[in-house]
């Protein structure tokens, strides 16, 4: 048969018609049979039915060709109608599950690690008669005569058993319990086990006769039997039928312990229909101990879908657990679960999310019932778990806290009156009031599990039955004030600034955390100099950081102390804490402060581009940006004088702001500084031409630059004069300081630094030079390297060389990337183990390490790093890029951390020295020659051997990194895992920016022999970046 599932266009509801073959979404605008009656050959229209509460209808056709052949003719046919085409299949499984043994297991742990014997005691309390919930069992059916699970099986109230006929019309016969939609019958018995064993943790009797389930002593939890799954799995279209008979039957909740890889649009269609209708469709992540954020499982993965991953009874994740923060919403006990099955052993002990999944659905059953569906339609109410981030998104079930959160929802309470009467949640009362007399009515406002906020409800009084004016609101709001907390370990210790050039201006940070759950303030107090703060008062909400930075502007050579003195309203009561005078009563906390005056430095370059500031008697001052213009090679000679172009700055009026308009007399034999904007640069350049100037100088209008490099129109001719863009600060400085007579003389530089290669016969050849650096100061001096791609960004820098791949060099004048490496493998003999991961079995973390040689990463010399369990190597790492044991899953490339990173083998790893694994590092050391390839210089090593994957033991890792002084960087493959234990493996190179890419897909790995890997940089700077007070230094550029 065939199903064929559509949509009018003029409801919002989903129509299909559905068969054993094919499933089409189809725009029903003219009747079933005038669609399929037309021109399909081999169907013939049977029978069709409408799932009202799902929005489908399904039309059963017989099928006598190819199913196949059949969905594309019907694509072919009724392009027009169709939503989509799908084949049906059985491709649903119950998940399966792993039995313990061990006779002394804590039976029922996961009731008591989630709270329910309290909640119990709770619930049945109050004076409140529970609600009847039915909760449907999508499963493999159930033992119909358990013995503890009599009185908990949904009936069918308009349905006599056993008589063979359909008596309530809805198309099925003898659907007393539920239905069995695999077999067709009204007997949703179980021949395997799996949802008896669902259905007994969801709501086995409380009755002193073997296990319990969530439902307690609850005689109001109720389970309709959906049976669709048969020990070969089910079918989407069972499930859909299944999913819409709970649903039109009552079901407010259903647990689907069960799930496969394949997508179907029809089930996700189908589970948010079920949303919609304000069912809570519960499903289980799986256990295949992966992250379903990269490999989905369905159901779980469908938006509306509440998934549960499985913990164990020390509250971790199980191994066998799937998960994901982007799918998996809350985990829950799973592992050894005692609870019915079939046959003489009517109890058994299983572990799977499949166990997981039924006890939050018999919770929130539970809840439901009790307190209203109202209370639990979002599953926030969960106990936070740390330990859990990075594998679901909330956190652990308990039980208790949804009841205390269910029960803050009800903040408001009518009192009990004198004579009256109140029902016992005391949302409503009725009271009789004499004639000309008054009555008093108490309310109750407030719950211990309300958090911080202001809430608002109203109290609506009827004296006249509904009667119009007769009837009156009385508003009421409440607000709930937090108590700040600023710990006092966070003023401790001296503020160092350290050694400060005169004239400049030294910052330290203090973070303010506040771990309190009211607003903290605080104020720094006015500092004597050279000391200085903000200057104003500053909030920090309630778990959240705030910086405060704290200058030292030094005036002359010498040490200066001093103390930082801070006023907070941390230490008061909710109350007084938002008094106005709270910094004056709160706690006062006070810092020391240290910093040291220097001579400054002051850096010279043997080659420098830009813009310099001239100053008499004084050193010139480089200005910073300085972006170029497309045409300064046209214009500006390096060989020539000392600067290209010198003059005196002019600035242009304030009517002519953009330099877009003619320039007067005024500016001629003048460098001209103007506004980026209103026109282009080459249009600006020309009006300071026409008026005789020599020079352009123009200033960003945007507070950051980003601007690589000022360019010409397609067509236009270059202007014939230089041009530099500083930032918007330095520009308006300077122009500020022109128009007040101020006379400055600025020089316009083209030095560039030109690296010559040549193209050798053999080998890789490296284009290399030198920059002369000196400091003419009396201080320190302290740089570093960045690269400004004019051509291309750090998408493209590195290029990676292995066998197989393409590495010509893209044209005759282009140098061609050095050949692939040879396998190569170090001896542990000549490298030392990592203390940290000496025997010792480790997870999730990372040791840090100094390089035995600086490399140039991304073009910036580094030479710390954080070595990870997991199979990465974090470079000049810090909280903004990397967090050691937090790297167990990530994406590469990302913009998320972890960051800067050479991902070697990059998966969820542990180091087992039990079972030979180590962490090792080494150097090395050859001798320069005068051309080296890249690669040959020297190098540190660093060896992953023996890496495990966390959840497989046969999945192995052996990779050699090694990070070359040239900025060439070598990974060696020894061992790894087969294609599909590799699939989450990742493999490549990322800047500290998220940019990169992940190579696991192209390296060699089928070869079938261990292979060497070589990423080129484009561009390399490798040496030391600080000079004392009147050095000179040298430092080499080098590009492959």
């Amino acid at each position: 048969m065939l199903w064929v599932f559509g949509r009018p266009i003029t409801q919002r509801s989903f129509y299909c018609c559905h068969s054993r073959c094919v499933r089409a979404c189809v725009n029903i605008c003219a009747s079933w049979t005038h669609l399929f009656d037309t021109h399909l050959s081999g169907l013939q229209n049977s029978s069709w039915l409408y799932l009202s509460h799902l929005g489908i209808s399904i039309a059963q056709l017989d099928c006598t060709k190819d199913a196949a052949d059949v969905a594309k003719q019907l694509e072919r046919e009724h392009a027009g109608d169709l939503e989509f085409v799908e084949i049906d299949k059985r491709n649903l499984f119950k998940l399966q599950t792993s039995q313990i043994v061990d006779p002394d297991w804590s039976r029922q742990w996961g009731f008591r690690r989630t709270g329910f014997e309290a909640a119990w005691n709770r619930l049945e309390s109050m004076q409140v008669d529970p609600a009847p919930v039915t909760v449907a069992v999508l499963d493999t059916g159930i033992q119909l005569d358990h013995e503890d699970l009599q009185g908990r099986l949904w009936q069918n109230q308009g349905e006599i058993p056993n008589n063979g006929i359909d008596d309530d019309g809805n198309g099925l016969v003898d659907d007393v319990h539920g239905y069995d939609f695999a077999d067709g019958d009204g007997d949703p018995s179980d021949d395997d086990g799996h949802g008896t064993h669902c259905a007994g943790v969801i709501a086995a009797v409380r009755n002193s006769v073997g296990v319990v389930g969530a439902a307690g002593g609850n005689p109001a939890t109720g389970m309709l039997l959906d049976g669709f799954l048969s020990s070969d799995g089910g079918r989407t279209s069972d499930a859909v039928l299944a999913l819409n008979y709970a649903i039109s039957n009552g079901a407010m909740i259903s647990s689907n312990s069960w799930g496969g890889a394949s997508h179907s649009i029809a089930l996700q269609s189908a589970v948010q229909s079920a949303k919609e209708s304000g069912h809570l469709f519960v499903a289980a992540a799986g256990n295949l101990g992966r992250s379903n954020d990269l490999i989905p499982t369905y159901p779980c993965n469908y938006e509306p879908a509440l998934c549960v991953a499985a913990t164990t009874s020390t509250d971790q994740l199980a191994d066998y657990s799937n998960y994901g923060v982007g799918s998996v919403q809350i985990a829950a006990p799973g592992t050894g679960i005692f609870s019915t099955h079939l046959g003489s052993r009517s109890y058994m002990t299983l572990s799977g999310t499949s166990m997981a999944t039924p006890l939050v659905a018999g919770a929130t059953a539970l809840v439901w019932s009790w307190m209203g569906g109202s209370f639990v339609n979002d599953l926030d109410d969960l106990e936070r778990a740390p330990w859990l981030d990075g594998f679901v998104s909330t956190g652990l079930l308990n039980v208790g806290a949804m009841i205390s959160k269910a029960e803050s929802r009800n903040w408001i309470r009518l009192q009990e009156p004198l004579g009256g009467w109140r029902d016992p949640t005391g949302t409503s009362a009725r009271v009789t009031v004499p004639a000309g007399g008054e009555v008093a009515l108490g309310v109750e406002i407030g719950h211990e599990f309300l958090g911080v906020g202001v809430y608002n409800a109203e109290i609506n009084i009827d004296w006249g039955q509904g009667t119009k004016d007769c009837e009156e609101s009385v508003p009421v709001q409440f607000e709930i004030l937090g108590t700040p907390y600023l710990p006092e370990t966070i003023f401790a210790g001296t503020l160092h600034f350290g050694i400060v050039p005169v004239g400049g201006e030294g910052r330290r940070t203090v973070r303010l955390w506040n771990f309190g759950n009211g607003t903290a303030r605080a104020l720094v107090l006015p500092l004597d100099a050279p000391f200085a703060g903000p200057g104003v008062e500053v909030s920090v909400e309630p778990h959240q950081p705030s910086d405060v930075v704290i200058t030292c502007r030094p005036r002359s050579t010498g040490i200066y102390t001093g103390t930082v003195q801070f006023q907070t309203n941390s230490g008061l009561s909710a109350l007084d804490a938002v008094d106005p005078d709270a910094l004056n009563n709160g706690d006062a906390f006070t810092m020391p402060l240290h910093c040291e005056g220097s001579q400054a430095p002051h850096m010279e370059l043997d080659a420098f581009s830009g813009v310099m500031l001239l100053r008499p008697g004084e050193l010139p001052f480089h200005v910073s940006p300085s972006v170029p213009a497309e045409w300064e090679s046209k214009v500006l000679d390096p060989q020539a004088p000392e600067c290209n172009v010198t003059a005196v700055l002019a600035a242009t009026s304030t009517s002519n702001e953009q330099g877009c308009n003619p320039h007067g007399s005024s500016v001629a034999g003048k460098i001209v500084v103007v506004s980026r904007g209103g026109c282009t640069f080459q249009t600006k350049a020309e009006m300071i031409e026409d008026a005789g100037g020599v020079g352009a100088l123009f200033y960003d209008t945007e507070s950051v630059t980003t601007l690589r490099m000022m360019g010409v129109a397609d067509g236009a001719a270059n202007p014939s004069l230089p041009a530099f863009m500083v930032s918007r600060a330095q520009g308006l400085s300077l122009r500020d300081r022109a128009r007040s007579g101020e006379e400055l003389l600025v020089a316009l530089i083209r030095r560039p630094v030109v690296l010559h290669t040549h193209l050798p016969d053999s080998g890789s050849p490296r284009a290399a030079a030198s920059l002369g650096i000196q400091n003419l100061g009396g201080g320190p001096l302290h740089w570093r390297t960045e690269i400004n791609m004019l051509n291309f960004d750090e998408h493209g820098f590195y290029s990676a060389v292995y066998s197989g791949a393409t590495n010509n060099s893209g044209g005759t004048d282009i140098a061609p990337l050095p050949p692939a490496p040879a396998s190569a493998w170090t001896s542990n003999a000549v490298l030392q183990e990592v203390s940290s991961f000496r025997n010792k079995d480790v997870d999730d973390n990372a040791a840090s390490a100094t390089l035995p040689f600086m490399t140039s990463f991304y073009g910036e010399i580094a030479q710390d790093v954080q070595l990870s369990s997991n199979g990465l190597i974090a470079i000049s790492p810090d909280a903004s890029t990397f967090e050691p044991g937090r790297d167990y899953f990530g994406y590469l490339p990302s913009i998320n951390k972890p960051n800067g990173i050479v991902a070697a083998f990059w998966d969820d790893l542990w180091c087992r020295s039990s079972r030979g694994c180590r962490l090792l590092t080494g150097q090395r050391t050859v001798q320069p020659v005068v051309l080296p390839q890249c690669g040959t210089g020297n190098a540190s090593i660093i060896q992953f051997s023996h890496f495990e994957h966390r959840y497989d033991a046969s999945a192995i890792a052996s990779v050699e990194a090694r990070l070359y002084a040239d900025g060439c960087i070598e990974l060696q493959y020894q061992h790894w895992p087969s294609r599909s234990k590799r699939m989450n493996a990742k493999m490549g190179i990322e800047s500290k920016t998220g940019v990169g890419v992940n190579h696991a897909a192209v390296f060699p790995f089928d070869l079938g022999r261990p292979f060497g890997v070589m990423l080129v940089p484009f561009f390399a700077s490798d040496s030391a970046t600080c000079l004392g007070a009147e050095t000179k230094s040298t430092v080499f550029v080098s590009s492959w």
